[in-house]
């Protein structure tokens, strides 16, 4: 059960939200090198009951625990594609153009240079590899910035003008409040541990907003944003599971409005830019619903033994190996492929080495 729950910001800056706390022993500060708890990083790493947990992480923590525990959190944050820094560009430009320069840099189309008598030029086109533009890059790094091409940025801006363009989506973020980070402590009956648990809400519709303040919304990017491709996405993203948290995590808080749908926003990150708009279902979030609280008790369970298992612990595993047969659909769907045999049919030592 999900306990403590409260805000801990509005309009929160995800580059903070994406941290881990400092670590409870060093402290994160000058005495970090040499602490045990935290190697030397200064922040809670994964596997102390301290680490804060999130969606994305359980679903990679479903996958393969002994996996997600082995990668590093900036290992992590740096597995970033171009798709994802669309999508955080476009989360900024939509919901919260007050930080777009504070997060995002546009390259300029040229730097200066030392002119010569084979070259008289003062500027030339922009180029990553020049000892100016390297300078500028790292300097735009160290500030946390995302950097775009000027098309690219230019994309961006058609692409939020669109969403802003698509009247139900209007009424969505008329009065909303965005970036709503809420933390609670997930109490576990099993084990009797207590860890914490948080989650970042884009978009919390003002509460007298019709049938919409009874809701929480999150702004998707995706190539398709067809109904009939979106269940696929959801599953494979964890998207259920992100909004059935999210509902869970933000209606324990003492206070708030109660809601009990989930919204996404999405738009298509190719031109020109499609919008979509899907409700998940009832089905759908009791089904994440039950899928992340099993999750958290297994978590917690590997905390308290410190057994983190592998890929090969499904009910196909035998002795650390797990058997590989084809699923119902996919085996009909190979034999419907297939021409038609003989009478006598295939040669069973062939198709059966047993």
């Amino acid at each position: 059960m999900i306990t403590n729950a409260e805000i801990a910001a509005m309009g929160a800056d995800v580059r903070e939200y994406l941290l881990q706390p400092a670590c409870p022993e060093c402290g994160g500060g000058e005495n970090r090198t040499g602490c045990k708890r935290c190697r030397g990083t200064g922040r809670v790493v994964r596997g102390d009951p301290a680490y804060e947990q999130t969606r994305s992480g359980l679903v990679q923590f479903g996958a393969c625990p002994v996996k997600w525990l082995a990668t590093e959190e900036s290992a992590a944050a740096e597995l970033g594609t171009k798709a994802q820094d669309w999508g955080t560009a476009l989360d900024c430009l939509t919901l919260d153009e007050s930080r777009v320069e504070d997060r995002l840099a546009v390259y300029p189309e040229t730097y200066p240079c030392e002119p010569t008598k084979a070259d008289p030029r003062t500027e030339k086109p922009w180029n990553n590899n020049a000892t100016f533009c390297k300078a500028w890059n790292q300097q735009a790094e160290e500030a946390g910035k995302l950097c775009f091409k000027v098309e690219v940025f230019n994309a961006l801006r058609l692409a939020a003008q669109r969403l802003r363009d698509d009247a139900r989506i209007a009424a969505v973020l008329e009065g909303a409040q965005y970036q709503v980070w809420v933390r609670g402590q997930w109490q576990d009956q099993a084990t009797g541990l207590i860890v914490p648990i948080k989650t970042l809400i884009d978009i919390v519709p003002a509460a007298g907003n019709g049938w919409m303040g009874e809701s929480l919304a999150d702004l998707k990017t995706a190539r398709n944003a067809s109904p009939w491709a979106w269940e696929g996405i959801c599953f494979d993203g964890g998207y259920h599971v992100q909004g059935s948290l999210a509902l869970a995590l933000y209606n324990a808080v003492p206070g708030v409005q109660k809601r009990h749908l989930f919204l996404h926003v999405i738009s298509e990150n190719e031109p020109p830019y499609q919008t979509g708009r899907r409700v998940l279902g009832a089905e759908l979030l009791n089904m994440a619903g039950l899928w992340w609280q099993s999750q958290m008790a297994r978590y917690c369970q590997c905390l308290a033994t410190g057994v983190w298992p592998d890929y090969e612990t499904g009910p196909d595993a035998h002795d650390g190996w797990t058997v590989i047969n084809p699923k119902p659909w996919r085996e009909q769907a190979v034999m419907e492929s297939l021409p038609a045999v003989a009478e006598a049919g295939p040669d069973a030592d062939l198709c059966n080495p047993n």
